[in-house]
C-alpha cells in the first residue's frame, strides 16, 4: 500500500497527495520523504520501508520515492519465497549474490572504476 501511494508521486506527472494530521493541519505534497513522515505504520516490513526511506533522505537527500519502491518490489518478489519458508538468510544471500552481478556488468559495460563500487 505504501508503494501504491508512492509511485502515483514519481515523475513529472507526478500527483500531489492532500495529508491532514491528526489535530486537522492538511498539507499537500508529492515529496516521498515528506509522506512517509505523515503515515502511522504498524506492519513490520511497512515500519522497514519508511525506516529505508529516512536512511535515504538523510544520507542523501533525495530519492526517498525510488529507494521505497525498489525496495517494496523486492518485498513483494521475494514474498512467496517467506510464505514457502526459505530461509531469509537464503533470500539475502541471493540479493548479495545479485547485486554483485550487476557491479561486475556495470563495471565490463560501462568501464567503471571498481575501487569506488
Amino acid at each position: 500500500m505504501i508503494a501504491d501511494t508512492l509511485a502515483t508521486t514519481l515523475g513529472p506527472r507526478g500527483m500531489d497527495k492532500l495529508i491532514v494530521s491528526d489535530r486537522g493541519e492538511a498539507q499537500i505534497t508529492n515529496d516521498g520523504a515528506t509522506i512517509m513522515k505523515f503515515l502511522d505504520i504498524i506492519h513490520p516490513a511497512a515500519k522497514t520501508l519508511v525506516d529505508i526511506a529516512r536512511a535515504q533522505d538523510a544520507e542523501i537527500g533525495d530519492g526517498t520515492t525510488s529507494v521505497v519502491l525498489l525496495a517494496a518490489h523486492m518485498l513483494k518478489e521475494v514474498r512467496g519465497f517467506i510464505e514457502e519458508g526459505v530461509s531469509p538468510h537464503i533470500i539475502m544471500k541471493g540479493f548479495r549474490n545479485a547485486a554483485q552481478m550487476v557491479r561486475i556488468h556495470l563495471c565490463t559495460t560501462c568501464r567503471i572504476n571498481t575501487t569506488r563500487i
